[in-house]
């Protein structure tokens, strides 16, 4: 059996909490700019499992934005860490897709 230190479930539970807060807000963004209203978004999925959009852009921000992980092609890495089955060959192609389609606006919005 393996023991999980409270500081390391802290933690994981403090990013479970902000991923669904961002999910949330990212629902409620779609619901507001949508002539669709609040139905039209839904989290992507890849292989069957809910891909995580908090960390998709947490990763993606950290590296320095979309426009500098497509330019030094670091699709790859950003994937390595979304725990994604290694059954998704495509899932460079897919992930960035998913984030120039979910999240990219978000973030041009954001920035004017």
């Amino acid at each position: 059996m393996i023991e999980i230190s409270n500081n390391n479930k802290e933690s994981v539970d403090d990013e479970q909490q902000k991923s669904r807060r961002f999910k949330e807000e990212l629902a409620r963004y779609y619901s507001e700019h949508s002539e669709h209203g609040k139905d039209s978004f839904k989290c992507p999925i890849i292989s069957g499992r809910e891909l995580d959009l908090y960390k998709l852009f947490t990763e993606v921000t950290n590296r320095g934005g979309f426009q500098v992980v497509s330019d030094t092609k670091q699709w790859k890495d950003v994937v390595s860490t979304l725990d994604l089955p290694s059954s998704c060959t495509s899932a460079s192609f897919t992930v960035r897709n998913h984030y120039s389609r979910y999240l990219l606006s978000l973030v041009n919005q954001d920035s004017m």
